[in-house]
């Protein structure tokens, strides 16, 4: 029986916590050099073993295989111990030390083999674990890199929509390009034409020609280079009374008749064109005895509709029909709508039939009735005063820029 316990202490020692001290034996014949040489021995080959056990010791609630194998170990120690019992009742024989040694070693070396195989188990679990680590740290980025696409994706709906806007603007500028260049042609076109409107009738010759000045649209003029040497614009002419020059204040601004026959040219031109630059005025007078005066003046110039057309300037006179134009300077354009002579009892542009800057209403009136020769005696006709009191055959009033 004390073999046995002997035995069971000498297997012990190799399981974690368990001392290596050496265990008498008082029914062997061996000495006791040669069990603590025996004590020696096993302590160093258990001694790794242990080792491993405390490294192994945190895992093993996590296997149940260890356990198992414990119990394996466990019905070999009983095997054994049946055996020393078996011998024990034949003669009480006692194995000896190299064959407790052999056995006790077998059992050691499959000790070894089960930590090792336990050992590479657990390394394999750490590598599953590891492996868990990386799964989770794969996890991680991936939902890192969804969070990430997501952002993108929104980035690029944003750039899509600015995309998309930047093409309505660059759609919205071509349309922009295409209109600025059909107006580019137009005005390309209008500059060409330009080029051959003139702001007079100087270098023309008679005829009908347009013309353009500052703050006007382009508009025809009659010119003349045939009464008084050449570059004259026709602003008014009587020849046969085949228009009617009994108007409106609206009338005489916008011009009526026709350039070819009897017109007035209209008083917003004339202001466009006296006030563009300085202008002379030259009248050219025929009664019907077909003789031919004139009358020039050197700054000829009205005001604008504000100032009711005044007659701002003549400039200096010269010619052969007298100044009866003189009276007429300072005053206001009047019509039979709108009285601005100096008469208070008489409205001279209703007594005469006609517009014209009237004073009183003598010394001159070139829009007057027209009157044939039988009537040419008449008053309120066409009449210059200062050379006769008789109603004019044939009237023109020209005026030119001066150089």
């Amino acid at each position: 029986m004390y073999l046995k316990r002997k035995l069971l202490l000498i297997f012990l020692i190799t399981l974690p916590g368990v001392s290596g001290e050496t265990v008498e034996n008082g029914h062997c014949a061996a000495s006791r050099k040669m069990d603590e040489q025996c004590s020696r021995y096993c302590y160093k080959i258990v001694k790794p073993l242990l080792q491993y056990a405390a490294s192994v010791q945190s895992k093993e609630s996590q296997f149940g295989e260890l356990t198992s194998r414990n119990q394996n170990h466990e019905a070999t120690i009983k095997s054994l111990e049946d055996q020393l019992q078996l011998s024990k009742s034949q003669q009480h024989f006692c194995l000896t030390k190299d064959e407790l040694f052999d056995k006790i070693e077998s059992a050691i070396v499959t000790k070894n083999d089960n930590i090792e195989r336990l050992i590479k188990e657990l390394k394999n679990i750490d590598a599953k674990d590891d492996g868990n680590v990386m799964i989770k740290e794969l996890e991680k980025k991936i939902k890192e890199l969804t969070h990430e696409t997501v952002t993108q994706n929104m980035h690029a709906e944003d750039l899509n929509a600015e995309l998309r806007k930047k093409d309505a603007e660059i759609l919205s500028l071509k349309s922009r390009n295409i209109e600025y260049a059909a107006k580019i042609k137009q005005l390309e076109g209008n500059v060409e034409a330009k080029d051959d409107i003139m702001t007079s009738c100087r270098g023309r010759g008679t005829g009908i020609f347009k013309i353009q000045v500052t703050c006007s649209k382009p508009f025809e003029v009659s010119c003349d280079s045939s009464l008084a040497d050449s570059g004259w614009t026709v602003i008014q002419r009587r020849q046969d009374g085949s228009e009617n020059f009994n108007r409106t204040m609206s009338d005489y601004r916008s011009g009526f008749g026709t350039l070819t026959n009897e017109f007035f040219l209209g008083l917003d031109k004339i202001y466009f064109l006296t006030s563009s630059k300085q202008h002379e005025l030259y009248i050219y007078l025929k009664d019907f005895n077909n003789e031919v005066r004139y009358a020039k003046y050197t700054n000829f110039s009205i005001g604008a509709q504000e100032e009711n057309f005044e007659l701002k300037s003549l400039g200096v006179y010269s010619g052969t029909a007298g100044d009866s134009m003189a009276s007429n300077l300072n005053m206001q354009f009047s019509t039979t709508d709108k009285d601005h002579d100096s008469l208070t009892k008489i409205h001279c542009a209703q007594s005469c039939g006609s517009g014209w800057w009237f004073k009183g209403c003598g010394y001159s009136f070139l829009n007057g009735i027209y009157r044939r020769v039988a009537e040419s005696k008449q008053k309120q006709g066409i009449e210059w005063h200062t050379w006769k009191l008789d109603s004019l055959k044939y009237v023109q009033m020209m005026i030119r820029p001066v150089d």
